[in-house]
């Protein structure tokens, strides 16, 4: 991993970082004729996993995008050397 890789994760996760929240977002909305109004709107799910080849760019574009919908995540590491794993969970 070279500074040139680490700079497009940075570029990766500021472009997610710059999406527009979809929390919340109003979807649809309309009345019954009893006067019920139903709305739909994008929620967070509860839970989602992901497997993917062990590569540190896909690794911070998942977390990127996880932390974005305000969901919680983990990692199970397989086969990743644990210097790179170390560099991308830094702060």
């Amino acid at each position: 991993m070279d500074a040139g890789r680490i700079e497009a994760m940075a570029t990766g996760i500021r472009e997610v970082v710059a999406l527009p929240d979809p929390i919340g977002e109003v979807l649809e909305t309309r009345q019954l004729e009893n006067g019920l109004v139903i709305t739909k709107k994008r929620v967070a799910m509860g839970v989602i996993g992901i497997i993917y080849e062990s590569r540190p760019n896909v690794t911070s574009d998942a977390a990127a995008l996880l932390l974005r919908v305000e969901m919680r995540l983990f990692f199970v590491v397989v086969r990743m050397p644990t210097k790179q794993l170390m560099l991308l969970l830094q702060p």
